[in-house]
């Protein structure tokens, strides 16, 4: 038996080099924008400092539509983050959740209008959530300030 592989192999080009960086923050977190993706970035630098990481994160309320979904998640990790000190313009790396593919555009449609001024670098997985009815889920690594001891 004659089995021919090609494997099909497609690269991105990430134009890493003409990505702008955003004007410098006084907080010292670094952002270049994916200007193909508003809301998000190609990658994000900060300054050494104590990071918060969450777990899952999801909108309190799952029988709503996916862009209703996507705000509640935002707003249920903005006041996570507060209580860790910290906020959504500090959120560095975002991981989020989708239910099915028809999610994506209503959820990237949510982080365009609430990452628009300090995107994180992002990623959108497709994959099965562990709360019934969930759409969109996420976690997040953020930057917070020192406490003091």
């Amino acid at each position: 038996m004659n089995l021919l592989f090609a494997p099909a192999l497609a690269f991105a080009a990430l134009p890493l080099g003409a990505a702008v960086p955003m004007k410098n923050s006084t907080d010292g977190i670094e952002r270049w924008p994916n200007a193909g993706r508003p809301g998000t970035a190609w990658s994000v630098r900060a300054e050494d400092g104590p990071l918060l990481f969450t777990g899952q994160v999801f909108a309190a309320e799952v029988s709503s539509g996916a862009r209703p979904q996507a705000d509640q998640m935002i707003d249920a990790l903005g006041r996570l983050l507060a209580e860790g000190g910290g906020d959504l313009r500090r959120v560095l790396r975002l991981n989020l959740y989708v239910a099915n593919d028809d999610v994506t555009t209503p959820v990237e449609a949510a982080l365009a209008a609430r990452f628009a001024d300090a995107p994180p670098a992002v990623t959108i997985v497709r994959s099965p959530l562990a709360r019934a009815g969930a759409l969109v889920a996420c976690d997040a690594v953020a930057v917070v300030p020192r406490r003091s001891r």
